[in-house]
């Protein structure tokens, strides 16, 4: 249907459209030439044709880089490690509390020290004087076993 009124009218309708992707595909290999041309110059390539402003201008772009490569690694290092704290901080609570739980149970009745002198708490404190204290375990004395 198109080609048959091009033909009638004569006028091609691609035309313009057919111009303005030609236009743009012309710009872009441009813009793509220009890049490619700057990241071979800041890996080291095609020095020879810059004057001494166009090399300050391009050592000044790559300090700025360096600038912000090295502000992003130490943004990123300080929220890893503000993660890691918290983690810590959550972990140590959990532990204090895991262990404030044990001593709690293990002063319920029915726990001692496995000595003969069950209310004699002195000979426990010999123990952790001698360095025996890791010894000392509490065991749960069942009501039947009295």
């Amino acid at each position: 249907m198109y080609d048959e009124y091009q033909k009638v009218e004569g006028v091609d309708l691609w035309r313009k459209h057919y111009e303005q992707m030609k236009e743009r595909e012309r710009k872009l290999a441009e813009v793509n030439n220009t890049l490619r041309t700057e990241i071979s110059r800041r890996m080291g390539g095609d020095l020879e044709d810059l004057t001494i402003g166009d090399l300050r201008s391009l050592h000044q772009q790559m300090d700025q880089a360096l600038d912000l490569i090295r502000n992003r690694k130490y943004h990123v290092i300080k929220n890893q490690t503000g993660t890691s704290k918290k983690k810590v901080k959550s972990l140590e609570e959990i532990h204090g509390n895991l262990v404030m739980d044990l001593e709690t149970r293990f002063r319920a009745p029915g726990f001692g020290i496995a000595d003969d002198d069950q209310g004699n708490y002195e000979a426990a404190a010999v123990y952790s004087d001698n360095g025996a204290a890791a010894n000392l375990f509490a065991m749960s004395r069942h009501p039947r076993h009295s």
